[in-house]
């Protein structure tokens, strides 16, 4: 499994690379300076996730065991909020000033560069503390798609919030989405069923296509 992380941790830092080079440099420069930026916050926003866990710990939820309530509330809350509100407050901070930042496709963008620092983030994590089950295996192989869907979803609404100048609506529309899928991804991790994540998966790269696609026709 420290191989399926290593090369998730690769690709990851390649996407970023591309990212940078091809939008930041060529297709959109005055994002340039932004982008590192991004992904840097990005990355230190798993502190936040960190955090939560400790305070879990403190508080007793550790271990889940059998109980659904711990299960329902550790997914939604620390896995799918925490972790979604990282990128959130990253994204809301660097965008909020900035005048290139106009619409959904500026906005999967910035998503995407702040998801990605946190994705290697957590790639870390998992290497770190790494288990040897099979949904651990599931994990490092879908942690870097998982998160780029999120971080799709999360960045359309975010830009079209500005697009529409009605930001907080649309923005708490965003990460209330992001974070939903995020803690499902994360039950279907807890639960240990594949078939389940595998339908979720694909059904949440339709969500992203339509979403990508839709940005797209905005920004033409």
């Amino acid at each position: 499994m420290f191989v399926t992380n290593l090369i998730s941790a690769i690709i990851t830092l390649l996407i970023a690379f591309l990212i940078y080079f091809s939008i930041g440099l060529r297709q959109r420069r005055s994002f340039a300076p932004a982008l590192p930026i991004l992904f840097i916050w990005g990355f230190v926003s798993i502190l936040l996730n960190v955090l939560s866990v400790y305070l879990a710990n403190l508080s007793g939820l550790f271990p889940l065991g059998n109980s659904i309530h711990r299960v329902i509330f550790y997914s939604i809350v620390i896995a799918g909020f925490v972790r979604e509100f990282g990128k959130f407050i990253t994204i809301r901070i660097i965008s909020k000033q900035r005048r290139d930042f106009h619409n959904p496709a500026d906005g999967i963008i910035f998503a995407l560069m702040a998801s990605l620092g946190f994705t290697l983030a957590a790639i870390i994590w998992n290497i770190t503390f790494m288990n040897e089950t099979s949904m651990d295996i599931y994990r490092s192989l879908l942690v870097l798609p998982a998160n780029i869907i999120t971080a799709i979803i999360l960045g359309f609404f975010m830009g079209l919030g500005k697009l529409r100048r009605n930001a907080f609506i649309d923005s708490t529309t965003g990460l209330f989405a992001a974070t939903i899928f995020q803690a499902v991804f994360e039950f279907c991790f807890i639960i240990a069923d594949p078939t389940l994540l595998m339908v979720l998966f694909v059904g949440s790269i339709l969500i992203a296509i339509v979403l990508v696609n839709r940005a797209r026709a905005i920004n033409k």
